[in-house]
């Protein structure tokens, strides 16, 4: 459990749900995931569908105010990757998927670091010693950075903006959701051009 445990909360706060929907499935085969799904059914909700976590585009700070990027703005630049979270694994790896090679740097710090003033002298040595291009960190390590004078990183810092891509069971969700909010549940998916964001 919070703050350090696989599951969120135990498992028979399922009892209460309609529905489950797993996400990053993409990260277990097809047996793991029909394991998965059969457990999760045994103990009552149906797992109506399966999504994966994508970049949808990035926020960029620089020079003092944010502006939208694609993810091609990573291509060819030299990153440092900053987290403080769970699991780094999956940004890291879409990092090198974005830019088109390894980060130049990286800092995996614990779960919900503080960003203490060491910690933010660690960054500015990491950028400066690796002759970082731009700073990537995720949407919760910004919440704490942007109040510490981002600017003294002397780089812009990139965000990505993340999204739900349906493996499967985006029919079932749309109908679920539409009949909770009392419309017809057969008029097609709730978003058929771009990912839930």
């Amino acid at each position: 459990l919070l703050p350090a445990g696989f599951l969120r909360e135990p498992t028979d706060a399922l009892a209460r749900a309609t529905a489950v929907i797993i996400t990053h499935a993409d990260r277990v085969d097809a047996t793991q995931h029909a394991d998965l799904c059969a457990r999760i059914e045994s103990l009552g909700p149906p797992v109506i569908a399966s999504t994966t976590h994508a970049w949808l585009g990035l926020d960029v700070f620089e020079n003092a105010a944010d502006h939208a990027e694609s993810i091609a703005w990573l291509r060819g630049r030299r990153l440092a990757v900053v987290t403080a979270i769970g699991r780094p694994e999956s940004v890291l790896a879409a990092a090198h998927e974005a830019a088109g090679t390894d980060p130049a740097a990286v800092l995996t710090l614990p779960d919900h670091d503080p960003y203490a003033p060491s910690t933010l002298a660690r960054i500015e040595r990491l950028v400066r010693d690796h002759a970082a291009s731009a700073l990537l960190v995720t949407d919760k390590d910004w919440s704490k950075l942007r109040h510490k004078a981002p600017e003294r990183f002397g780089t812009p810092i990139a965000r990505p903006r993340l999204g739900l891509g349906f493996l499967d069971g985006e029919d079932r969700l749309a109908r679920l959701v539409r009949t909770a909010a009392a419309q017809d549940p057969d008029d097609g998916p709730i978003n058929a051009d771009r990912p839930i964001d």
